[in-house]
């Protein structure tokens, strides 16, 4: 296993240990690997950057808290706009390394979940495909 582990990206390689091996919580993960970090550099503001929760969203937390709290000032629905075409930049460009490199541990446990459950999901694709009928 540590062969594999040696493989891997070191970004890759960072929260798979983190989180699996130290059990860190997601936010623990998130602001080690630097998202309230690149939040920060993006704008948003340290006290929403560093902000965590036990949220269903957890890693990204403080970002849509920031989000929310322009959403709720903004004036006219231009401002809106705005503000939303900026926040997708910065969610894009801060969310991505972390969402790939945790995806990419995911994988081998999602592949087995569908191995294990190949019967169940092909009996409810049918049923799918039945309904659709």
């Amino acid at each position: 296993m540590l062969v594999a582990i040696r493989r891997l990206p070191a970004r890759q390689r960072e929260a798979l240990i983190l989180r699996f091996y130290l059990h860190e919580p997601e936010t623990e993960v998130a602001r080690v690997m630097g998202i309230a970090r690149c939040l920060e550099a993006h704008g948003v503001p340290a006290t929403f950057a560093t902000q965590t929760s036990r949220s269903s969203d957890p890693l990204f937390y403080g970002y849509y808290a920031w989000a929310d709290s322009l959403a709720q000032s903004a004036t006219s629905s231009a401002r809106i706009q705005a503000d939303q075409r900026h926040e997708t930049r910065i969610f894009v460009t801060c969310a991505r390394p972390v969402v790939s490199d945790l995806e990419q541990i995911q994988l081998p446990r999602r592949a087995a979940f569908f191995r294990q459950h190949a019967t169940e999901i092909a009996r409810i694709s049918q049923l799918a495909e039945q309904m659709g009928s």
